[in-house]
Protein backbone atom coordinates (compact mmCIF):
# COMPACT_ATOMS: atom_id res chain seq x y z
CA UNK A 1 0.00 0.00 0.00
CA UNK A 2 1.59 3.00 -1.20
CA UNK A 3 0.10 5.73 1.41
CA UNK A 4 0.77 9.27 2.95
CA UNK A 5 -1.34 10.57 5.79
CA UNK A 6 -2.38 14.30 6.39
CA UNK A 7 -3.97 15.30 9.86
CA UNK A 8 -5.29 18.86 9.71
CA UNK A 9 -4.83 20.14 13.02
CA UNK A 10 -4.28 23.66 12.69
CA UNK A 11 -7.66 24.84 14.30
CA UNK A 12 -8.03 26.92 16.68
CA UNK A 13 -11.25 26.00 18.19
CA UNK A 14 -13.10 28.40 20.01
CA UNK A 15 -15.95 26.63 20.40
CA UNK A 16 -14.40 24.85 22.97
CA UNK A 17 -13.28 28.18 24.94
CA UNK A 18 -10.28 26.84 25.99
CA UNK A 19 -6.64 27.60 26.12
CA UNK A 20 -5.71 24.35 25.32
CA UNK A 21 -5.30 23.21 21.67
CA UNK A 22 -8.70 21.35 20.53
CA UNK A 23 -7.09 18.47 19.25
CA UNK A 24 -5.31 17.82 23.08
CA UNK A 25 -8.16 17.86 24.86
CA UNK A 26 -8.39 13.73 26.19
CA UNK A 27 -11.12 11.46 25.26
CA UNK A 28 -11.33 8.70 27.72
CA UNK A 29 -7.40 9.93 28.61
CA UNK A 30 -5.98 10.23 25.77
CA UNK A 31 -5.38 13.22 23.64
CA UNK A 32 -8.15 12.85 20.65
CA UNK A 33 -5.39 13.59 18.00
CA UNK A 34 -3.86 10.42 19.64
CA UNK A 35 -6.30 8.39 18.76
CA UNK A 36 -6.15 9.60 15.22
CA UNK A 37 -2.39 9.34 14.66
CA UNK A 38 -2.07 5.29 16.01
CA UNK A 39 -5.60 4.66 13.74
CA UNK A 40 -2.73 5.19 10.89
CA UNK A 41 0.12 4.23 12.05
CA UNK A 42 -0.76 0.58 11.57
CA UNK A 43 -1.12 1.21 7.97
CA UNK A 44 2.59 1.98 7.80
CA UNK A 45 2.17 4.97 5.64
CA UNK A 46 5.50 6.80 3.72
CA UNK A 47 4.59 9.92 5.75
CA UNK A 48 2.17 10.81 8.12
CA UNK A 49 2.37 15.02 8.11
CA UNK A 50 0.42 17.11 11.02
CA UNK A 51 -0.65 20.29 9.69
CA UNK A 52 -0.12 22.99 12.95
CA UNK A 53 -0.07 26.08 13.67
CA UNK A 54 2.06 28.69 14.81
CA UNK A 55 1.73 28.18 18.21
CA UNK A 56 1.93 24.24 17.81
CA UNK A 57 4.78 23.30 21.23
CA UNK A 58 1.71 21.17 22.97
CA UNK A 59 1.29 19.45 19.85
CA UNK A 60 4.70 18.73 19.08
CA UNK A 61 5.09 17.86 22.86
CA UNK A 62 2.47 15.23 23.05
CA UNK A 63 3.07 13.67 19.55
CA UNK A 64 6.98 13.77 19.55
CA UNK A 65 8.72 12.24 16.46
CA UNK A 66 6.46 9.99 15.76
CA UNK A 67 4.98 12.37 12.68
CA UNK A 68 5.91 15.31 11.02
CA UNK A 69 4.88 18.98 11.30
CA UNK A 70 4.26 21.36 9.08
CA UNK A 71 2.94 24.88 9.43
CA UNK A 72 -0.41 26.56 8.39
CA UNK A 73 0.45 30.18 9.69
CA UNK A 74 -2.20 31.75 8.40
CA UNK A 75 -5.68 30.27 8.85
CA UNK A 76 -6.71 30.10 5.21
CA UNK A 77 -9.17 27.14 5.39
CA UNK A 78 -8.81 23.60 4.86
CA UNK A 79 -7.41 22.77 0.92
CA UNK A 80 -4.93 26.14 2.23
CA UNK A 81 -3.57 24.17 5.11
CA UNK A 82 -3.01 20.51 2.73
CA UNK A 83 -1.25 22.70 0.02
CA UNK A 84 1.39 23.44 2.90
CA UNK A 85 2.24 19.69 2.65
CA UNK A 86 3.21 19.89 -1.18
CA UNK A 87 6.96 20.43 -0.81
CA UNK A 88 7.34 17.10 1.80
CA UNK A 89 5.02 15.57 -0.56
CA UNK A 90 6.43 16.11 -3.74
CA UNK A 91 8.43 13.54 -4.30
CA UNK A 92 5.28 11.07 -3.13
CA UNK A 93 3.65 8.91 -5.44
CA UNK A 94 0.45 7.37 -4.52
CA UNK A 95 -2.51 7.75 -2.27
CA UNK A 96 -2.98 10.74 0.23
CA UNK A 97 -5.26 9.99 3.20
CA UNK A 98 -6.63 13.46 4.75
CA UNK A 99 -8.04 13.31 7.51
CA UNK A 100 -9.14 16.01 11.12
CA UNK A 101 -7.21 15.93 14.43
CA UNK A 102 -10.44 16.01 16.16
CA UNK A 103 -11.73 12.27 14.86
CA UNK A 104 -11.06 10.38 17.56
CA UNK A 105 -13.87 7.69 17.09
CA UNK A 106 -12.20 6.82 14.00
CA UNK A 107 -11.30 2.61 13.36
CA UNK A 108 -8.28 1.57 11.88
CA UNK A 109 -10.42 -0.55 10.09
CA UNK A 110 -12.48 1.77 9.02
CA UNK A 111 -9.74 3.93 6.76
CA UNK A 112 -8.56 0.47 5.61
CA UNK A 113 -12.16 -0.11 4.42
CA UNK A 114 -11.83 3.45 2.61
CA UNK A 115 -8.55 3.07 0.90
CA UNK A 116 -9.32 -0.10 -0.52
CA UNK A 117 -12.69 1.34 -1.60
CA UNK A 118 -11.01 4.23 -3.08
CA UNK A 119 -8.77 2.10 -5.03
CA UNK A 120 -11.71 -0.72 -6.23
CA UNK A 121 -13.45 2.32 -7.91
CA UNK A 122 -10.53 3.79 -9.35
CA UNK A 123 -11.49 7.40 -8.34
CA UNK A 124 -9.28 10.23 -7.96
CA UNK A 125 -11.33 11.46 -4.22
CA UNK A 126 -13.13 9.20 -1.60
CA UNK A 127 -14.76 11.02 0.80
CA UNK A 128 -16.27 9.52 3.72
CA UNK A 129 -20.35 10.37 4.46
CA UNK A 130 -22.80 9.88 7.73
CA UNK A 131 -26.34 10.18 7.46
CA UNK A 132 -27.16 12.49 10.57
CA UNK A 133 -30.70 13.11 11.39
CA UNK A 134 -29.76 17.05 13.00
CA UNK A 135 -26.67 17.56 10.21
CA UNK A 136 -26.14 21.01 11.17
CA UNK A 137 -22.58 22.20 11.07
CA UNK A 138 -21.53 19.71 8.63
CA UNK A 139 -21.33 20.19 4.72
CA UNK A 140 -23.91 18.68 2.49
CA UNK A 141 -23.73 15.74 0.05
CA UNK A 142 -24.91 16.38 -3.54
CA UNK A 143 -25.16 13.43 -5.85
CA UNK A 144 -24.89 13.64 -9.32
CA UNK A 145 -27.43 11.51 -11.56
CA UNK A 146 -25.80 8.39 -11.27
CA UNK A 147 -25.26 8.36 -7.54
CA UNK A 148 -21.51 10.10 -7.55
CA UNK A 149 -20.62 12.97 -5.62
CA UNK A 150 -21.26 15.82 -7.60
CA UNK A 151 -20.24 18.46 -5.07
CA UNK A 152 -19.80 19.65 -1.22
CA UNK A 153 -22.02 22.91 0.08
CA UNK A 154 -20.18 24.08 3.57
CA UNK A 155 -23.16 24.71 5.92
CA UNK A 156 -22.66 28.96 5.66
CA UNK A 157 -23.09 28.36 2.49
CA UNK A 158 -26.23 26.30 2.04
CA UNK A 159 -29.61 27.38 0.61
CA UNK A 160 -33.01 26.80 3.37
CA UNK A 161 -34.03 23.03 1.24
CA UNK A 162 -30.24 22.35 0.97
CA UNK A 163 -29.92 22.42 5.16
CA UNK A 164 -32.54 19.49 4.91
CA UNK A 165 -29.93 17.32 3.36
CA UNK A 166 -29.16 14.51 5.40
CA UNK A 167 -26.28 13.30 3.72
CA UNK A 168 -23.31 15.76 5.57
CA UNK A 169 -19.23 15.20 4.84
CA UNK A 170 -17.01 13.94 7.88
CA UNK A 171 -13.85 15.13 6.33
CA UNK A 172 -11.86 11.95 5.96
CA UNK A 173 -10.88 11.74 2.37
CA UNK A 174 -8.65 9.28 -0.19
CA UNK A 175 -6.99 11.25 -2.69
CA UNK A 176 -4.73 10.30 -5.81
CA UNK A 177 -2.07 12.31 -5.00
CA UNK A 178 -1.08 12.83 -9.05
CA UNK A 179 -2.80 15.89 -9.69
CA UNK A 180 -3.82 16.88 -6.71
CA UNK A 181 -2.60 20.00 -5.77
CA UNK A 182 -2.71 21.83 -9.14
CA UNK A 183 -6.12 21.45 -8.14
CA UNK A 184 -6.06 22.71 -4.78
CA UNK A 185 -4.26 25.67 -6.50
CA UNK A 186 -7.43 26.44 -8.63
CA UNK A 187 -9.78 26.70 -5.27
CA UNK A 188 -11.23 30.22 -5.00
CA UNK A 189 -12.69 32.06 -2.09
CA UNK A 190 -16.09 33.16 -3.08
CA UNK A 191 -17.64 32.19 -0.21
CA UNK A 192 -19.30 33.43 2.92
CA UNK A 193 -16.03 32.77 5.49
CA UNK A 194 -13.63 33.81 2.63
CA UNK A 195 -11.58 30.36 2.97
CA UNK A 196 -10.04 28.10 0.73
CA UNK A 197 -12.67 25.20 1.10
CA UNK A 198 -10.82 21.81 0.56
CA UNK A 199 -14.29 20.59 -0.50
CA UNK A 200 -14.33 22.63 -3.74
CA UNK A 201 -11.78 20.17 -4.84
CA UNK A 202 -14.72 17.73 -5.59
CA UNK A 203 -16.42 19.83 -8.04
CA UNK A 204 -13.34 20.95 -10.17
CA UNK A 205 -12.28 17.17 -10.47
CA UNK A 206 -16.22 16.29 -11.36
CA UNK A 207 -15.75 19.22 -13.58
CA UNK A 208 -13.53 17.53 -15.59
CA UNK A 209 -15.45 14.31 -15.34
CA UNK A 210 -12.72 12.92 -12.88
CA UNK A 211 -15.02 10.54 -10.67
CA UNK A 212 -15.44 10.94 -7.34
CA UNK A 213 -17.15 8.48 -4.49
CA UNK A 214 -18.40 8.84 -0.93
CA UNK A 215 -18.37 5.75 1.62
CA UNK A 216 -20.87 5.84 4.50
CA UNK A 217 -19.90 4.85 7.86
CA UNK A 218 -21.96 4.88 11.24
CA UNK A 219 -22.13 8.19 12.88
CA UNK A 220 -21.15 6.82 16.06
CA UNK A 221 -17.73 6.69 14.00
CA UNK A 222 -17.44 9.80 12.44
CA UNK A 223 -18.40 12.42 15.08
CA UNK A 224 -16.06 15.53 15.01
CA UNK A 225 -15.67 17.46 18.37
CA UNK A 226 -15.91 21.35 17.67
CA UNK A 227 -17.62 21.62 21.44
CA UNK A 228 -17.54 20.60 24.96
CA UNK A 229 -20.90 18.51 24.19
CA UNK A 230 -19.43 17.14 21.22
CA UNK A 231 -16.74 16.46 23.90
CA UNK A 232 -18.36 14.76 26.45
CA UNK A 233 -20.57 12.76 23.37
CA UNK A 234 -16.94 11.12 22.51
CA UNK A 235 -16.02 9.99 26.09
CA UNK A 236 -19.19 8.73 26.52
CA UNK A 237 -18.83 6.56 23.48
CA UNK A 238 -15.23 5.37 23.44
CA UNK A 239 -15.68 4.97 27.48
CA UNK A 240 -18.87 2.08 26.20
CA UNK A 241 -16.62 0.86 23.84
CA UNK A 242 -13.55 0.36 26.22
CA UNK A 243 -15.75 -1.59 28.77
CA UNK A 244 -17.57 -3.74 26.01
CA UNK A 245 -14.26 -4.98 24.71
CA UNK A 246 -12.98 -6.05 28.92
CA UNK A 247 -16.64 -7.72 28.87
CA UNK A 248 -15.79 -9.52 25.82
CA UNK A 249 -12.31 -10.96 27.49
CA UNK A 250 -13.89 -11.87 30.50
CA UNK A 251 -13.91 -9.00 32.92
CA UNK A 252 -16.96 -8.58 35.22
CA UNK A 253 -18.34 -4.60 34.86
CA UNK A 254 -21.10 -4.57 37.45
CA UNK A 255 -22.29 -1.30 36.29
CA UNK A 256 -21.20 0.06 32.63
CA UNK A 257 -22.66 3.51 33.02
CA UNK A 258 -20.44 4.19 36.23
CA UNK A 259 -17.44 3.05 35.40
CA UNK A 260 -14.87 4.65 33.55
CA UNK A 261 -11.71 2.42 31.95
CA UNK A 262 -9.30 4.65 29.65
CA UNK A 263 -8.05 3.88 26.28
CA UNK A 264 -4.56 2.22 27.14
CA UNK A 265 -5.67 0.43 30.45
CA UNK A 266 -4.90 -3.25 30.53
CA UNK A 267 -7.25 -5.54 32.48
CA UNK A 268 -6.73 -9.39 33.25
CA UNK A 269 -10.07 -12.18 32.86
CA UNK A 270 -11.95 -12.57 35.99
CA UNK A 271 -12.03 -9.45 37.20
CA UNK A 272 -14.59 -7.45 39.12
CA UNK A 273 -15.11 -4.22 38.87
CA UNK A 274 -17.73 -2.58 41.15
CA UNK A 275 -19.40 0.55 40.69
CA UNK A 276 -17.87 4.25 40.48
CA UNK A 277 -14.53 3.50 39.62
CA UNK A 278 -12.36 4.88 37.30
CA UNK A 279 -9.27 3.20 35.63
CA UNK A 280 -6.97 5.59 33.91
CA UNK A 281 -3.67 5.96 32.62
CA UNK A 282 -1.14 2.94 31.69
CA UNK A 283 -2.77 1.11 34.32
CA UNK A 284 -2.36 -2.78 34.53
CA UNK A 285 -4.65 -5.07 36.13
CA UNK A 286 -3.63 -9.09 36.35
CA UNK A 287 -6.13 -11.50 36.69
CA UNK A 288 -8.78 -12.43 39.42
CA UNK A 289 -8.87 -8.26 41.14
CA UNK A 290 -11.61 -6.83 42.87
CA UNK A 291 -11.38 -2.96 41.92
CA UNK A 292 -14.30 -0.70 43.67
CA UNK A 293 -16.87 0.50 44.77
CA UNK A 294 -15.33 4.15 44.50
CA UNK A 295 -11.61 3.66 43.50
CA UNK A 296 -9.44 5.52 41.03
CA UNK A 297 -6.54 3.82 39.89
CA UNK A 298 -4.01 5.80 37.57
CA UNK A 299 -0.64 4.35 35.78
CA UNK A 300 -0.42 1.62 38.07
CA UNK A 301 0.50 -2.45 37.76
CA UNK A 302 -2.25 -4.62 40.17
CA UNK A 303 -1.03 -7.79 40.92
CA UNK A 304 -3.01 -11.10 40.85
CA UNK A 305 -6.12 -11.57 42.75
CA UNK A 306 -5.36 -8.25 44.55
CA UNK A 307 -8.25 -6.16 45.91
CA UNK A 308 -9.04 -2.39 46.56
CA UNK A 309 -11.82 -0.54 47.61
CA UNK A 310 -12.72 3.24 48.19
CA UNK A 311 -8.83 4.34 47.34
CA UNK A 312 -6.84 6.16 45.42
CA UNK A 313 -4.05 4.55 43.78
CA UNK A 314 -1.92 6.77 41.75
CA UNK A 315 1.64 5.25 40.10
CA UNK A 316 1.62 2.09 42.67
CA UNK A 317 2.59 -0.88 42.32
CA UNK A 318 1.42 -4.64 43.81
CA UNK A 319 2.35 -7.70 44.11
CA UNK A 320 -0.13 -10.20 44.28
CA UNK A 321 -3.01 -10.92 46.88
CA UNK A 322 -2.93 -7.72 48.64
CA UNK A 323 -5.46 -5.83 49.91
CA UNK A 324 -6.37 -2.11 50.14
CA UNK A 325 -8.91 0.25 51.93
CA UNK A 326 -11.13 1.24 52.35
CA UNK A 327 -10.42 5.17 52.12
CA UNK A 328 -6.74 4.51 51.32
CA UNK A 329 -4.54 6.80 49.36
CA UNK A 330 -1.24 5.24 47.62
CA UNK A 331 0.98 7.91 46.24
CA UNK A 332 3.92 7.36 43.62
CA UNK A 333 6.64 5.57 44.30
CA UNK A 334 4.65 3.02 46.75
CA UNK A 335 5.29 -0.33 45.93
CA UNK A 336 3.65 -3.48 47.91
CA UNK A 337 5.08 -7.23 47.17
CA UNK A 338 2.62 -10.39 47.72
CA UNK A 339 0.41 -10.26 50.57
CA UNK A 340 0.63 -6.58 51.78
CA UNK A 341 -2.46 -5.28 53.22
CA UNK A 342 -2.80 -1.32 53.32
CA UNK A 343 -5.85 -0.62 55.55
CA UNK A 344 -8.74 2.61 56.10
CA UNK A 345 -7.26 5.89 55.73
CA UNK A 346 -3.81 4.94 55.00
CA UNK A 347 -1.18 7.40 52.83
CA UNK A 348 1.86 6.09 51.28
CA UNK A 349 4.37 7.67 49.59
CA UNK A 350 7.80 6.53 48.17
CA UNK A 351 7.60 3.50 50.12
CA UNK A 352 8.50 -0.24 49.70
CA UNK A 353 6.37 -2.63 51.82
CA UNK A 354 7.35 -6.32 52.14
CA UNK A 355 5.68 -9.36 51.79
CA UNK A 356 2.66 -9.83 54.27
CA UNK A 357 3.37 -6.49 55.87
CA UNK A 358 0.65 -4.19 57.44
CA UNK A 359 -0.61 -1.07 57.58
CA UNK A 360 -3.46 -1.25 58.61
CA UNK A 361 -4.75 2.15 59.36
CA UNK A 362 -4.71 5.53 60.25
CA UNK A 363 -1.13 5.79 59.07
CA UNK A 364 0.90 7.64 56.77
CA UNK A 365 4.34 5.87 55.70
CA UNK A 366 6.28 8.24 53.49
CA UNK A 367 10.16 7.75 52.15
CA UNK A 368 9.98 4.12 53.96
CA UNK A 369 11.39 0.97 53.38
CA UNK A 370 9.45 -1.79 55.37
CA UNK A 371 10.87 -5.64 55.26
CA UNK A 372 8.72 -8.53 55.16
CA UNK A 373 6.15 -9.76 58.14
CA UNK A 374 5.98 -5.96 59.99
CA UNK A 375 2.96 -4.67 61.43
CA UNK A 376 2.71 -0.92 61.52
CA UNK A 377 0.13 0.02 64.53
CA UNK A 378 -2.39 2.61 64.01
CA UNK A 379 -1.64 5.95 64.21
CA UNK A 380 1.83 5.55 63.08
CA UNK A 381 3.33 8.52 61.09
CA UNK A 382 7.10 8.60 59.18
CA UNK A 383 8.17 11.56 60.14
CA UNK A 384 10.02 12.04 56.47
CA UNK A 385 10.06 15.96 55.97
CA UNK A 386 12.67 18.39 58.12
CA UNK A 387 10.94 21.16 56.23
CA UNK A 388 14.40 21.15 54.03
CA UNK A 389 14.77 17.52 52.46
CA UNK A 390 12.91 14.31 52.66
CA UNK A 391 14.51 11.62 54.95
CA UNK A 392 14.23 7.82 54.93
CA UNK A 393 12.76 5.26 57.33
CA UNK A 394 13.69 1.59 57.27
CA UNK A 395 11.56 -0.80 59.13
CA UNK A 396 13.33 -4.31 59.08
CA UNK A 397 11.61 -7.97 58.89
CA UNK A 398 9.39 -8.93 61.53
CA UNK A 399 9.39 -5.53 63.51
CA UNK A 400 6.42 -4.64 65.45
CA UNK A 401 5.66 -0.76 65.53
CA UNK A 402 3.09 0.00 68.37
CA UNK A 403 0.37 2.37 67.69
CA UNK A 404 0.54 6.22 67.47
CA UNK A 405 4.43 5.82 66.89
CA UNK A 406 6.49 8.61 65.36
CA UNK A 407 9.64 7.84 63.56
CA UNK A 408 11.38 10.48 63.01
CA UNK A 409 13.86 10.23 60.16
CA UNK A 410 16.66 9.08 58.85
CA UNK A 411 15.91 6.20 61.23
CA UNK A 412 16.27 2.50 61.28
CA UNK A 413 13.92 0.16 63.33
CA UNK A 414 16.21 -3.54 63.69
CA UNK A 415 15.00 -6.71 62.90
CA UNK A 416 11.62 -8.12 65.07
CA UNK A 417 12.55 -4.60 67.59
CA UNK A 418 9.16 -3.32 69.25
CA UNK A 419 8.33 0.31 69.62
CA UNK A 420 5.92 1.02 72.43
CA UNK A 421 2.90 2.44 72.05
CA UNK A 422 2.82 6.68 71.84
CA UNK A 423 6.57 7.03 71.22
CA UNK A 424 8.93 9.07 69.60
CA UNK A 425 11.38 7.41 68.03
CA UNK A 426 14.49 9.40 66.79
CA UNK A 427 17.04 7.05 67.04
CA UNK A 428 18.13 3.53 65.57
CA UNK A 429 16.46 0.70 67.18
CA UNK A 430 18.96 -2.25 67.75
CA UNK A 431 17.44 -5.72 66.75
CA UNK A 432 15.30 -7.31 69.33
CA UNK A 433 14.47 -4.29 71.09
CA UNK A 434 12.17 -2.47 72.63
CA UNK A 435 12.22 1.34 72.60
CA UNK A 436 9.79 3.22 74.46
CA UNK A 437 9.78 6.82 74.59
CA UNK A 438 7.23 8.40 77.22
CA UNK A 439 6.94 11.17 80.15
CA UNK A 440 6.37 9.40 83.94
CA UNK A 441 2.90 8.89 83.68
CA UNK A 442 1.72 11.55 86.95
CA UNK A 443 -2.42 11.11 88.34
CA UNK A 444 -3.96 14.25 90.44
CA UNK A 445 -6.52 12.93 92.91
CA UNK A 446 -10.22 14.94 92.53
CA UNK A 447 -8.77 17.01 89.90
CA UNK A 448 -12.73 16.84 88.40
CA UNK A 449 -14.06 17.92 91.77
CA UNK A 450 -11.46 20.54 92.55
CA UNK A 451 -11.92 22.56 89.17
CA UNK A 452 -16.18 22.57 89.79
CA UNK A 453 -14.78 24.59 93.03
CA UNK A 454 -12.44 26.63 91.14
CA UNK A 455 -9.50 25.30 92.58
CA UNK A 456 -6.00 25.27 91.20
Amino acid sequence: MNLSVVILAAGGGTRMKSKTPKVLHPVAGKPMIKYVVDSVSSLKPKYTIVVVSENASAIKKTLGDSVQYVEQKEQLGTAHALQQTESLLKDFEGDLLVLNGDTPLIHTERITELINYHQEQKTVATLVTAIMEIPTGYGRIIHGSDTRIERIIEEKDTSDSEKKIKEVNIGIYCFEKDGLFEKLSEIKTDNKQSEYYLTDVVELFVNQNKPVQGLEWPVDETLGINSRMELAQANLIIYQRNISKWLDFGVSVLDPLSTYIESDVEIGSDCIIHPQTFIKGNTKLESECEVGPCTQVTDSKIGKSSKIFFSILNETKTGSNCTIGPYSHLRPGSVLADGVKIGSFTETKNSKIGEGSKVPHLSYMGDTDIEKDVNIGAGTISCNYDGIKKHKTVIKEGAFIGSDTMLVAPVTIGRNAVTGAGSVVGHDVPDDALAIERSEQKNIPDYRKNKKKGGS
